[in-house]
């Protein structure tokens, strides 16, 4: 996009959460060329489930595999993003559920052999019989991809930094194996309120 001869600052907007925007790279475009559409569907128009705790349980299961077979369908060289945490043990859950578990591969970050998610991670590739790779990052390497991060990713909060040096350092390794598409557990922690020694929840 940035090659393109059209390309100025007049078109760069956000993109709202669940939507796309679909710019032509084929000759002049106008603003009324430059089309948002949604792409997943809104929580509002989703259907309220009411009933007990098991049936909303199962009614959330059943939604996590049907929105994980439809990211898996066209994928190719398929990986899972893996800390053994309830965000991506969640989805290797729904992956065992639809019989793909063998056909993904599962990379976790294991910083200087210090890292605090690759004891879970282990466990949980263990339980699930799921190939896991450990990517080990040395901390000097990821004090160095700090500027590169914070200019892809546009973010500045600690935290945020964070999380997309981790996701930077696991494209690195995932791009020597040839991985065409990667799933990761982002955003069930604020579905399940795993968040509550963060003190986000009462």
């Amino acid at each position: 996009l940035m090659k393109h001869p059209e390309y100025n600052y007049r078109h760069v907007r956000a993109v709202r959460a669940g939507h796309v925007i679909s710019i032509p790279l084929q000759g002049r475009f106008t603003e009324k060329d430059i089309v948002e559409q949604r792409y997943i569907d809104s929580v509002r128009d989703l259907p309220v489930v009411e009933g007990s705790a098991e049936q909303i349980g199962r009614e959330i299961k059943q939604r996590l595999v049907r929105e994980t077979e439809k990211r898996v369908r066209y994928a190719g060289n398929l990986a899972l993003a893996f800390s053994g945490g309830i965000d991506s043990f969640s989805v290797a859950l729904a992956l065992a559920e639809l019989g793909m578990i063998k056909n993904v591969e599962a990379y976790s970050i294991n910083t200087e052999g210090q890292g605090s998610d690759w004891p879970n991670a282990q466990k949980a590739a263990k339980y699930l019989g799921m190939k896991l790779h450990e990517i080990r990052a040395s901390k000097l390497h990821t004090l160095e991809i700090i500027p590169e991060v914070v200019h892809l990713a546009e973010l500045y909060k600690d935290y945020d930094i964070f999380c997309a040096a981790a996701c930077y350092l696991l494209g690195e390794a995932m791009r020597k194996q040839d991985v065409s598409a990667v799933l990761t557990g982002d955003g069930a922690n604020e579905c399940f309120r795993d968040y509550t020694n963060w003190g986000c929840f009462a």
